[in-house]
């Protein structure tokens, strides 16, 4: 699977904008933007990210989905 977009912003330790859209079909479907932000939060890091606007409720839930699979494979790795 092939996605591309650009960055938009980068505040080093706290934001990162980027635009992103998935290739199929021999063309670059619908671009979304991606904004991940992070703040201190006690001892570790709140990360926050926001997707949108998404053309369908099913591709949505695909990002959703894929998201949280993310996410928690990176909590585990955290765990160690």
């Amino acid at each position: 699977m092939t996605v591309s977009g650009v960055y938009r912003e980068i505040d080093p330790l706290s934001r990162l904008v980027f635009t992103w859209a998935w290739h199929g079909d021999g063309r670059r479907g619908h671009e979304t933007v991606v904004t991940i932000e992070l703040k201190p939060h006690g001892a570790g890091t709140e990360l926050t990210l926001t997707q949108g606007i998404f053309d369908s409720a099913q591709s949505l839930n695909a990002h959703r989905q894929g998201w949280s699979s993310s996410f928690d494979c990176l909590s585990e790795y955290l765990r160690g």
